[in-house]
């Protein structure tokens, strides 16, 4: 779907609807993979669930991740601090997954801060 949105190919849905979603979902430039659209979402029923999920636009090219984390519960912790944890954690490797793309992408560059 966000590659979709990302090329402007969503089937019966016109070109401004496709711009007028991609406006809610950008987050920033990065000059290092361009335009930066995300989406997330968290869910604190059992089980608990963190997502982070975008793309990357830069000279027509697309890069799309989806990072889900999910645990059974909050196990010792209360709900509102596992929750936290669960986030920072799924954050945290999709950090990770991105400095993995930039190097990918630039090789050599990848020494600068993500």
């Amino acid at each position: 779907m966000l590659q979709r949105i990302a090329r402007d190919d969503l089937p019966g849905v016109d070109s401004e609807t496709t711009e007028a979603i991609r406006d809610v979902l950008y987050l920033k430039r990065q000059w290092w993979l361009g335009r930066h659209f995300e989406k997330t979402g968290a869910l604190d029923t059992d089980p608990m669930v963190r997502i982070f999920s975008g793309y990357f636009v830069k000279r027509g090219r697309v890069i799309v991740y989806v990072v889900i984390g999910e645990q059974p519960g909050p196990g010792d912790l209360d709900r509102d601090a596992a929750g936290v944890r669960l986030e920072q954690t799924t954050d945290r490797i999709r950090d990770l997954a991105l400095r993995a793309a930039r190097r990918q992408v630039h090789g050599a560059l990848s020494f600068l801060p993500f």
